[in-house]
């Protein structure tokens, strides 16, 4: 059996050396869940700007349809390049960074459907540098985040700032 060093691209501290794996992880478990999401969520922003620079990411948001446009555009794609699709229930923050890091190097796009309300915990301002969209689909503007934004026009607002973090070559 190979030590957990050797075994694993992940390597813990080694501090110890008497521990075996399972009680690393335990122990790296026992942190808060908060510091935990925050270390996956730096992690994210990495890896995002490391490894996945070429990896184009398209961001689809909207008040209805965004699930069938992510599943029909992932489609349309995949019959001519290798890809990621983030299932459909990944809708919160933490699915979103998991799903960011279950992309790899090699894919030439990632497909993410971002929920809709922004004040029920999803914060779009810290999400979009991690993900840096370069096409944004914005499927339409609805009443049903009315009891979350108030307006109409808080709630296109808050949907345009998908497209207003499109870089200069960006896609809406």
């Amino acid at each position: 059996c190979l030590p957990y060093a050797w075994a694993s691209p992940m390597r813990l501290p080694r501090f110890r050396r008497d521990l075996t794996q399972a009680e690393r992880v335990r122990r790296a478990a026992a942190l808060p869940a908060d510091v935990r999401g925050r270390l996956r969520f730096l992690f994210a922003r990495l890896y995002r700007s490391t490894l996945l620079r070429r990896t184009q990411s398209i961001v689809v948001t909207g008040s209805c349809g965004k699930t069938s446009a992510k599943e029909l555009i992932a489609t349309v794609l995949a019959s001519r390049a290798h890809g990621y699709r983030m299932p459909s229930m990944y809708n919160s923050v933490w699915h979103i960074t998991r799903g960011l890091l279950k992309t790899r190097p090699w894919h030439t796009f990632m497909v993410a459907e971002l929920p809709g309300a922004g004040a029920q915990g999803f914060p779009l301002d810290e999400l979009l540098p991690i993900i840096r969209p370069t096409i944004s689909v914005v499927t339409s503007i609805g009443d049903d985040h009315k009891s979350v934004f108030r307006t109409l026009d808080a709630v296109a607002e808050h949907k345009g700032k998908v497209v207003d973090y499109l870089p200069a070559h960006g896609v809406a």
